[in-house]
């Protein structure tokens, strides 16, 4: 009968296991070193996926932040021009609905001077605003 195969002897397979004449630290350093490439490249993506959300939610909380810090400035310097000019005595009036007319009406004829045209347009401007 006839055999499968001629069949190999350990000293001729090409593995450093088998082979009694070569180390075999080489070769399973080697192939640990490539489980780790495997292993640290299948981890990376979604390592560098998560930096990316981290990366950019620091930067929308850092322009958060400054615009935050803004508005707290010109809440403040409001507040001083509002100390200064009378506990705001002033923005008050400015809501007084009997001299909101009034108001208008020097708005109108401010707008119409600052353009050129005569005073008495800006009068005109006004109550075509206010009735058409």
């Amino acid at each position: 009968m006839t055999q499968p195969n001629a069949g190999m002897k350990n000293a001729q397979d090409s593995s450093s296991y088998t082979n009694l004449h070569a180390n075999p630290q080489l070769e399973r350093n080697m192939a640990n070193e490539m489980q780790s490439i495997q292993q640290n490249g299948i981890s990376a993506a979604p390592q560098q996926a998560a930096a990316g959300i981290g990366q950019v939610t620091n930067q929308l909380t850092q322009q958060s932040t400054a615009e935050y810090k803004a508005q707290i400035g010109m809440n403040n310097t409001i507040a001083n021009v509002m100390e200064a000019t009378g506990n705001g005595a002033a923005t008050m009036e400015m809501g007084n609905p009997v001299l909101r007319d009034k108001r208008m009406n020097d708005i109108a004829v401010s707008r119409a001077m600052g353009s050129m045209q005569a005073a008495e347009l800006g009068q005109i401007q006004a109550e075509a605003g206010r009735y058409g």
